[in-house]
């Protein structure tokens, strides 16, 4: 036997609604229009007249990133405009080589560099690009599988979750808040950190 719809709960219920939603905006709840003036509390209008100009408007974190600087062949600026942001990806061994142990000097040099070329850095940590994952931590039981010559690290593994957040945080502390930093990729999954 088909199923029978009644449409009465239906409109009694739209009708419900719409009789709430009136009585919300009805002048007697205090949201005429003419009673609500925000006049007093606005800001004064400014007109602002932009001034014209013949270059290009570098607009930074937009655009182009100047990835590892070219890998040591910069392209030239007849080939691509100049960019505001310098974009790195680290394995996680190269910036921990040993437990504890961060190599914040490379990452000092890096910004450094980056900060003589009017750049930002933005960056990457993988734990899976060849050796991405310290040896060390492997060493402490976490899981891996090696596929394509790359070591997967067992992303669910309680000792790679503490010492993954170790990693974070420590980097957090040195670079949180610091205006040379544009952003930071948490690229902890797959190959070079993309989720797949």
């Amino acid at each position: 036997m088909p199923y029978q719809f009644s449409k009465t709960p239906f409109f009694s219920s739209l009708a419900f609604a719409v009789v709430m939603l009136q009585s919300a905006w009805s002048p007697a709840n205090g949201l005429d229009a003419k009673a609500h003036d925000d006049s007093a509390q606005a800001e004064p209008m400014v007109t602002v007249y932009p001034r014209e100009i013949k270059d290009v408007l570098y607009n930074p974190g937009i655009g182009l990133a100047d990835f590892h600087f070219g890998f040591g062949h910069p392209p030239s600026t007849d080939q691509y405009p100049r960019q505001t942001v310098a974009y790195f990806r680290w394995s996680w061994a190269d910036l921990e080589p040993e437990e504890g142990r961060y190599d914040f000097d490379f990452v000092d040099r890096i910004i450094s560099q980056a900060k003589a070329k009017g750049e930002t850095l933005a960056f990457r940590i993988m734990t899976e690009y060849k050796a991405g994952s310290p040896e060390w931590l492997l060493q402490k039981g976490v899981g891996s599988v090696t596929v394509g010559g790359g070591v997967f690290p067992d992303y669910n593994s309680p000792t790679f979750l503490l010492y993954h957040e170790k990693l974070i945080k420590a980097f957090g502390e040195r670079y949180a808040g610091l205006p040379d930093i544009d952003h930071v990729d948490i690229g902890s999954v797959g190959c070079w950190g993309e989720w797949n």
